[in-house]
């Protein structure tokens, strides 16, 4: 169950972030003519999947350990690398929202840190699409065996 769960957990991330970045805001610019307000609702939105980001890589951090925990020691389960893409989903999405975001909104060098915003939704995405191919091999190699 906990496995589904997860899975249903990277793919909604993976999604989410992959609507926000290829459909939603190009079409936000294209469609609006005010581009000072597909800024601000571009802003918004990233805002708010640095959130989803965050929220979604503590509880994948959660649930690897957890899954290590109740597993013994050299199982599959423990060698599994969720843990670590987790962390580091958890840390650019920290920076993203208390680093790099504030950065944006208070002017400094904003093609800079434009571009770190950028890098940074990217490695968000690259993330959660990793982790969901991983969790799908799981999930599928269980569902597989007899």
């Amino acid at each position: 169950m906990l496995s589904r769960a997860r899975f249903l957990l990277f793919a909604f991330w993976w999604g989410a972030l992959g609507a926000i970045g290829a459909v939603v805001v190009p079409l936000l610019f294209k469609s609006l003519e005010l581009k000072e307000t597909a800024g601000r609702v571009a802003a918004s939105l990233f805002v708010w999947s640095a959130q989803l980001s965050l929220v979604c890589a503590c509880l994948s951090v959660a649930c690897a350990l957890w899954v290590r925990s109740k597993s013994g020691k050299g199982s599959g389960a423990s060698k599994s690398s969720v843990l670590p893409l987790g962390l580091l989903a958890l840390l650019v999405s920290a920076a993203m929202l208390w680093g790099i975001i504030p950065q944006i909104k208070a002017g400094g060098n904003r093609a800079l840190w434009h571009a770190m915003g950028s890098l940074a939704f990217a490695l968000m995405w690259l993330l959660s699409g990793a982790l969901l191919i991983q969790d799908a091999k799981r999930c599928f190699e269980s569902a597989l065996q007899p």
